[in-house]
């Protein structure tokens, strides 16, 4: 379904991570023009049906972890499907989704799944994540856009947990398919560290108060002018779809 660019190893050369129905890749940059497969070794083979990744370094630790958002359940093969039961139980708060799930960079070309321990296992049909630091505490948090209902927003307490906040989020937005984050500048050209994404004409932004505000997109190029991605850590390159 798509791909991130991150350097997770810091030799220096951007390294691919690919995402998709089926089993990842990560795809090892040689610095000789070829790549390796090292998604086995690496322990990130796992089936997902995913549709999103991001690079991040959520500890802090200089080394790159990775968020994979899961769309469809993990027990779902499309080709081998046994039942066609595997859409969405509701249109505005569907929670029967894929797991998304956190691997934290060991430091020796192995990834760990702390998925459960950071509470970061969301399972609301996620189309796309974005990483920074939303509350500006010096973390990285997690922005999900998800499907069949609310997005959400975790914060990362320090790099031991994830708290899921409630930040005016918790309605149906219906803002998926898209999250980055970007800047915006009010009319006292105050900065804002915040998070944009459409569809159906919303657009969210973050308030001084720590909490979200709903206003109505324009949709014109004058008012999207401004905005430009946030990098998520060190060496990486991240694309949502």
């Amino acid at each position: 379904m798509g791909a991130v660019w991150g350097d997770y190893d810091n030799d220096g050369y951007e390294d691919l991570f690919v995402y998709k129905w089926g089993y990842p890749q990560l795809l090892h940059n040689l610095g000789n023009g070829k790549f390796a497969d090292v998604t086995e070794q690496s322990g990130l083979r796992h089936w997902m049906n995913s549709n999103g990744a991001v690079w991040l370094d959520f500890d802090r630790d200089g080394l790159l972890d990775l968020y994979v958002t899961g769309y469809f359940r993990s027990d779902i093969d499309f080709w081998h499907l046994r039942t066609t039961r595997i859409m969405q139980h509701s249109w505005e708060f569907a929670t029967n989704g894929g797991k998304n799930l956190l691997f934290q960079n060991l430091g020796n070309g192995h990834f760990a799944d702390v998925t459960d321990s950071m509470g970061v296992g969301s399972t609301r049909w996620t189309l796309a994540a974005a990483a920074a630091d939303f509350n500006d505490d010096g973390w990285p948090d997690l922005y999900l856009a998800n499907d069949y209902g609310p997005e959400e927003l975790f914060l990362n307490r320090g790099g031991k947990r994830f708290e899921l906040a409630r930040a005016g989020l918790e309605d149906d937005s219906r803002a998926a398919w898209r999250s980055r984050w970007a800047t915006s500048t009010t009319a006292a050209s105050t900065t804002y560290s915040s998070p944009t994404f459409r569809r159906r004409g919303f657009c969210f932004r973050a308030t001084t108060c720590g909490s979200i505000s709903l206003s109505s997109w324009a949709g014109s190029k004058k008012s999207r002018a401004a905005s430009s991605p946030t990098p998520a850590g060190r060496g990486a390159r991240n694309s949502a779809t």
